[in-house]
C-alpha cells in the first residue's frame, strides 16, 4: 500500500512516501529521512485500516510543494536556487490561500522591489515569468503525484500572470546573440597566461568552445567515461531528460576540432590526478571568468555564451544542424536556433564553400 522511494537530487538525499489506495487520491509526501518517511507510511496506513479517508490536504504549505517539486525533477543549480527565492516569499502560503490572483500579484511586487544578488537589484521582468512557470510546475506535479486538483491556483497564477504582461511586468526571456569576438577571446587567453594556475581557465574556456558543454557538464567529465579510440566522451545527467521516461539524459558525445580548437586534445593533456578530468567547482570558474571581463572591460559576455560561440562555428563550418543537436544536446530546433547566430562573414564563407563543391561536382 505504501511506497517508501530514495531520492538522490542536487540538494541531497530524500524519501518520497506515496500512497496509492484503492477508492481513495494518491497521496505522496517527501521526508529529508528514512524514520520520517516510515512514521508517515505507518500512520497513513493504520488510518486507512480504521476506515478513515485518505486524501490530498489544501492546508499543505507551498513550500513543500516546491520542495516536493524538486525532489521529483531533475533540477540544476539555476532552478535550485529560483526555487529556494521563491519559498522565502511563498512557502508559508497554504494552497487554499492562493486560489485567488492576489498573493501571485503581492509575490511579483515583492520580487521587483527585493533585490538578492551583490548589487540588490529588484527581480526584472524575466525573471518574475520564470519564477510563475516554476510554480505552475510545482502545482502541476503536485497534482499528478497526489491526485489532487489545483485548478483554482493554477486559475489564479493565470489571471495575475496575465495582469502583470499587460503592464510589461513579466515577460519571456530575450533571445541573446552575444559571441565572443576574436579580440576578446585574445584578451581573455593572454589574460590568463598571466595568472596563477589554481584554475585552468584557459584550457576550461578553449575546450567550453570547443565542445560546446555547459559548465556543469564539463566539470563532471570523468576519465572513465573517455572514449580514447572513437575520440568521444560519455556526458551524465545531461539536462533535458526524456519526456516520455523520464529517464536520466546520458550521451555519448564526440570531441571534434571544427571550431578550429580540437576539444579531444585540450581534455587529453589534463593532469590524471583523479576521477574528474576538470576537478574543479563551477560556480569558482564562473567567478573567475567574469572578474576576468570585469578587469578586460569586455562587457555582457556570459560563460554560457560560448556555446552560442560553439554552434555558429558549427553552423559556419557547414556542419549539419542534426550533427550540432547531437553534441549540444538539444532536443528541439526551436531550443537550437537560439544557439546558433552566424556572422554575415560566415554565411558568406558557407556559401562560397558549398558553391565551389556543386561547381567541381558538374561534369
Amino acid at each position: 500500500m505504501a511506497v517508501i522511494q530514495k531520492r538522490d537530487g542536487a540538494r541531497g538525499t530524500a524519501w518520497r512516501v506515496l500512497i496509492r489506495v484503492a477508492g481513495h487520491p494518491a497521496v505522496s509526501r517527501t521526508f529529508g529521512t528514512y524514520r520520517e518517511a516510515q512514521k508517515f507510511a505507518t500512520q497513513m496506513e493504520g488510518k486507512v485500516r480504521g476506515g478513515q479517508r485518505v486524501t490530498g490536504d489544501d492546508r499543505e504549505l507551498f513550500g513543500t510543494v516546491l520542495d516536493n517539486f524538486l525532489s521529483g525533477t531533475t533540477s540544476g543549480r539555476t532552478k535550485t536556487n529560483q526555487i529556494e527565492l521563491i519559498k522565502a516569499h511563498l512557502g508559508k502560503m497554504r494552497l487554499r490561500n492562493l486560489s485567488s490572483a492576489s498573493p501571485w500579484l503581492r509575490f511579483a511586487e515583492n520580487r521587483m522591489q527585493q533585490g538578492t544578488g551583490p548589487k540588490k537589484q529588484g527581480a526584472g521582468p524575466t525573471t518574475i515569468g520564470m519564477d510563475l512557470i516554476f510554480c505552475a510546475s510545482a502545482l502541476k506535479h503536485h497534482s499528478m503525484v497526489n491526485d489532487v486538483s489545483v485548478d483554482a491556483q493554477l486559475r489564479a497564477l493565470r489571471s495575475a500572470r496575465h495582469q502583470l504582461a499587460k503592464k510589461g511586468l513579466v515577460s519571456k526571456s530575450k533571445q541573446r546573440d552575444r559571441r565572443p569576438s576574436e579580440t576578446e577571446i585574445d584578451a581573455l587567453l593572454g589574460h590568463w597566461k598571466t595568472q596563477n594556475k589554481m584554475l585552468p581557465m584557459e584550457d576550461l574556456f578553449v575546450f567550453a568552445i570547443a565542445s560546446g558543454m555547459r559548465l556543469g557538464e564539463i566539470t563532471r567529465l570523468r576519465w572513465s567515461d573517455v572514449d580514447a579510440k572513437h575520440r568521444a566522451v560519455f556526458i551524465r545527467e545531461r539536462k533535458h531528460p526524456d519526456p516520455a521516461t523520464k529517464a536520466a539524459n546520458h550521451q555519448l558525445v564526440a570531441l571534434t576540432n571544427v571550431t578550429g580548437y580540437d576539444a579531444y586534445e585540450v581534455l587529453d593533456r589534463q593532469p590524471r590526478k583523479g576521477e574528474r578530468i576538470f576537478p574543479y567547482n563551477g560556480q569558482s570558474v564562473g567567478a573567475n571568468f567574469q572578474r576576468s571581463c570585469d578587469t578586460l572591460k569586455i562587457d555582457d559576455l556570459r560563460w554560457h555564451d560560448l556555446r552560442h560561440e560553439f554552434a555558429s562555428r558549427c553552423v559556419a563550418r557547414g556542419v549539419d544542424v542534426a550533427v550540432i543537436s547531437a553534441m549540444t544536446g538539444h532536443r528541439s530546433l526551436s531550443s537550437l536556433k537560439r544557439y546558433m547566430n552566424p556572422s554575415a562573414a560566415d554565411v558568406h564563407s558557407v556559401v562560397t564553400t558549398a558553391l565551389r563543391a556543386l561547381a567541381s561536382a558538374q561534369p
